[in-house]
């Protein structure tokens, strides 16, 4: 009988609230351009690295799922989350020749939903509030394909120290 409690020898199910900002392919100087811009602007944000998308400048804004018992932390990652959210599409105009996808994942017990916008020169082009595989729509916009689902891309990478 289900008593809707997690039975101690069950392992905890991972659960990841987070996003990333994937821009379209760039040449490697105005890859270092954007990204020290995005820095600039939000230096909470942490640039990563895929093999698959050495091209696209990727940032990750601060985890809001992993801040168990920490108040003050887990509500300064939403605020920076909710600036750049905000912000982004205005921002863009400032780099013309690239497109940006903001894509968030939240996943819980293996269900993942995902949702966004991709936007450039300071427009929203795409918005989806949130649907499974969203991610992988918004990232092809800007010619992205991470070679996995974002959820895993994000559990690997947001996990190195």
């Amino acid at each position: 009988m289900a008593t809707g409690r997690r039975d101690a020898t069950e392992p905890e199910a991972p659960t990841l609230s987070a996003a990333v900002i994937a821009s379209s392919p760039l040449s490697a100087r105005r890859h270092a351009e954007v990204t020290a811009a995005a820095l600039d602007t939000w230096p909470f944000l942490r640039p990563i690295t895929s093999p698959t998308a050495l091209a696209n400048v990727l940032l990750v804004p601060p985890e809001t799922g992993g801040a168990r018992g920490d108040a003050i932390a887990l509500e300064r990652a939403f605020t920076q989350n909710e600036a750049v959210f905000d912000a982004l599409p205005a921002w863009s105009a400032a780099h013309p020749d690239a497109a940006f996808a903001l894509v968030e994942v939240e996943s819980l017990a293996g269900r993942c939903r995902s949702g966004g916008y991709v936007c450039r020169e300071g427009a929203i082009l795409t918005f989806v509030l949130a649907a499974p595989d969203a991610d992988r729509g918004l990232f092809a916009a800007v010619g992205l394909d991470l070679g996995t689902s974002l959820d895993a891309f994000l559990l690997a990478h947001l996990r190195r120290p």
